[in-house]
């Protein structure tokens, strides 16, 4: 499967789930390219900072722009500490790690959290949970490759009661903006890249996507929407999972 084909699905899965591109891109790396888990996990970065600015600039009106500045200063620092730690790490932890991640995932989008919080008090902690939730968000984005949207969009949702379009606009811009930085950073301790076409083939089919599937989907019913997001989350955390399992040593 080219990097074109591998874009375009990635894209199309990053706008059906919000949350779902690297978990894809992984097991796609590793069974096209004959990639690591590591490596695969270091790659991933690349398809879920694209998906997140594309998406991003559609959405940026709803972004919480005070929430994401607290977020991304303490993402950027725990991701560069945890370069070493990843380095570390078998890859039968990266999987472990993987699994628990995606089973989270799974019981948010099946059973979100419904609490409610004071307003005033989630404002007067913005600055506590939104560096928790950045040091998080760098941790889980460099050991896994993952984005952190399986994580940030029930925190959002949770603590700060932002409807679901400010929570997926919000997290955006720390996605985006920590997976860059944790890519450079492994970039910078020896990871090598492949060749300079996958990266542009990658760019042009996630672009494709992020230019077509509103329109495509402008008319389907949310309700709709929301039940295939479900299923469609499901199914693609099975399918990466089983699939990393089979490429481990």
């Amino acid at each position: 499967m080219s990097a074109l084909w591998i874009g375009i699905i990635i894209g199309f899965v990053m706008g059906l789930t919000g949350s779902g591109g690297a978990l894809i891109s992984i097991p796609l790396f590793i069974l096209n390219f004959e990639m690591t888990l590591k490596e695969a996990t270091s790659f991933s970065l690349v398809a879920v900072a694209l998906s997140a600015f594309f998406n991003l600039l559609t959405q940026w009106e709803e972004v919480d722009l005070k929430l994401a500045l607290w977020i991304i200063p303490f993402s950027i620092i725990s991701s560069f500490l945890f370069i070493p730690v990843k380095v570390l790490l078998s890859e039968w932890i990266i999987f472990i790690l993987l699994f628990v991640v995606s089973l989270f995932g799974l019981i948010s989008v099946w059973w979100p959290n419904k609490n409610k919080n004071d307003s005033r008090i989630r404002k007067e902690n913005i600055p506590i949970l939104g560096s928790m939730l950045g040091v998080a968000l760098g941790i889980l984005t460099t050991l896994t490759g993952l984005g952190g949207g399986v994580l940030m969009m029930p925190a959002l949702i949770s603590f700060f009661q932002f409807p679901h379009e400010k929570a997926v606009a919000t997290s955006l811009l720390p996605i985006f903006v920590t997976s860059v930085a944790a890519f450079l950073f492994q970039w910078k301790d020896g990871l090598q890249l492949p060749e300079p076409k996958l990266f542009f083939y990658l760019f042009m089919g996630i672009l494709l996507v992020a230019i077509l599937f509103p329109i495509l989907t402008r008319n389907i019913p949310k309700t709709f929407t929301l039940l295939l997001r479900k299923i469609s989350f499901s199914l693609i955390a099975i399918f990466s999972l089983s699939s990393i399992l089979e490429a481990l040593p």
